[in-house]
């Protein structure tokens, strides 16, 4: 989780340390009443057409303006009413557990081999511990609108408690599903894959870059528990349909663009509140990786350093518009203009924009992960139709699984499908590497360099 910028770095370490246009997108800001003065304080006049032009593009450009973008949901309507009920119950184990999977320190077995009934006590009693919050996870479910309790206004300095529970939430929903599957409770596996999603894009219009790195977590953990529920029971045509229509509600490649929108006032606010900014990187393990002067604003480059900084969102944000796999040629460009920031001593781009560097590439595996899981279920609905046989070939799944064979967002080619025996089979990704590896998966070691993203049924 080490893809963030400054202003989500400070979100999460010193707020969340007090606790534990792709498709088109309405992005405008619908504040735009505000003038380029309020909205510019503490950046110097020079700064202000850059502002202008963000403004008349309909984007908001102060923190004030973004809390108000994060548009309120009616109480009645909000799942984070719910949501956070359940945070407040949440029981996570202490210590790391060696017998218990993803909440502690034990690995789980491959997909399609059983879990221990070791392992799956230790993890209902942990799940039990958890009922009453699991039981309002689910509730939470049924919602379609969020909005988490956060006050943007606040700029570096508010908090976002909300994404660990998240993330633990997403792990309990996982080994609800996993236990569930192991017992043979399939429909009791399906609602907690289907919850998991739901509680995934409960953060999906937060525009904030660590609020769609802990969804993108999330959905991964629902994918893995999908894998092993299809390698342990063959799952009803019904089933497979609510599962799809989850997957197919996750992908939403404007929640990236929202984050960069967001992203964006945090920087400025960041410009505009050098003191503050400085005190709070001081605070920060490692503090920041060269000194800014405290007069920096005052100097000839802080303009030419804030003009870069946006330059460098615009064409990220104008990036956005463009498919898999073109859209990961930005990572390339960006690269050269931190090279160019670098050399011309342009100190606050240099703390801001290294973090975008492979921003695209984690949300294409993220992409490649959902595009996955929902040619899986696909795959298991010809062979419910075909008496359990798979296609030779993922076209054949046209037109009545899927509208079209969905592509690597790596290569801009289908996915890669193999099956072995007519019974087995693994769906995969060639990965970042761009190098088929017949769909090995990355293992436990970081001297993993080669490897696919695969999701696989031996059943």
């Amino acid at each position: 989780m080490g893809l963030l910028i400054a202003g989500s770095i400070l979100l999460l370490q010193v707020g969340c340390g007090k606790k534990e246009p792709a498709s088109k997108v309405d992005t405008r800001s619908p504040h735009n009443t505000s003038t380029t003065a309020q909205a510019s304080e503490g950046l110097p006049k020079a700064c202000w057409p850059r502002l202008d032009d963000i403004r008349k593009a309909g984007h908001p450009v102060s923190a004030e303006e973004l809390d108000k973008w994060y548009s309120p949901v009616a109480a009645d309507e909000n799942a984070a009413r719910i949501y956070s009920k359940a945070f407040a119950l949440l029981k996570r184990p202490e210590g790391k557990d060696p017998a218990l999977p993803i909440l502690g320190g034990a690995s789980l077995p491959k997909p399609s081999d059983p879990i221990s009934p070791a392992m799956v006590k230790v993890t209902g009693d942990v799940l039990s511990q958890n009922q009453a919050a699991l039981e309002l996870l689910h509730e939470g479910a049924k919602f379609q609108l969020c909005r988490y309790p956060v006050d943007l206004k606040l700029g570096s300095a508010a908090t976002l408690p909300h994404l660990a529970a998240i993330k633990t939430s997403a792990q309990m929903l996982s080994l609800q599903s996993m236990v569930a599957a192991e017992k043979g409770e399939q429909d009791q596996a399906v609602k907690a894959i289907l919850a998991g999603l739901s509680l995934a894009n409960s953060l999906k219009q937060e525009p904030l870059l660590i609020s769609q790195l802990v969804r993108f977590v999330a959905v991964n953990l629902t994918a893995n528990a999908l894998e092993r529920l299809l390698n342990r029971h063959t799952l009803s045509d019904q089933q497979l349909q609510k599962l799809l229509a989850g997957f197919d509600s996750v992908e939403q490649p404007e929640s990236i663009t929202r984050t960069l929108i967001g992203e964006r006032c945090m920087i400025i606010h960041g410009f505009g509140d050098l003191p503050r900014l400085l005190q709070e990187f001081k605070n920060l393990k490692g503090g920041l990786p060269h000194s800014i002067p405290a007069d920096y604003q005052k100097q000839p480059v802080f303009i030419e350093d804030f003009e870069m900084a946006m330059d460098i969102l615009d064409d990220l944000i104008s990036a956005r518009q463009k498919p898999f796999p073109e859209k990961l040629e930005a990572e390339d460009q960006l690269a050269v203009a931190i090279a160019e920031a670098r050399e011309k001593k342009l100190l606050v781009t240099g703390v801001f924009t290294p973090a975008f560097s492979s921003l695209f590439t984690k949300e294409a595996e993220y992409t490649a992960t959902v595009r996955l899981a929902q040619t899986a279920l696909a795959l298991e609905r010809y062979r419910l139709a075909h008496q359990d046989a798979l296609p030779k070939a993922l076209d054949e799944l046209t037109p009545a699984f899927v509208k079209s064979v969905p592509q690597d967002p790596f290569t801009g080619k289908p996915l890669s499908f193999k099956s072995r025996l007519q019974k087995n089979y693994v769906l995969y990704s060639v990965g970042k590497d761009l190098t088929d590896d017949e769909g090995a998966e990355k293992q436990a070691r970081p001297t993993d360099a080669h490897y696919d993203i695969a999701i696989g049924v031996a059943r």
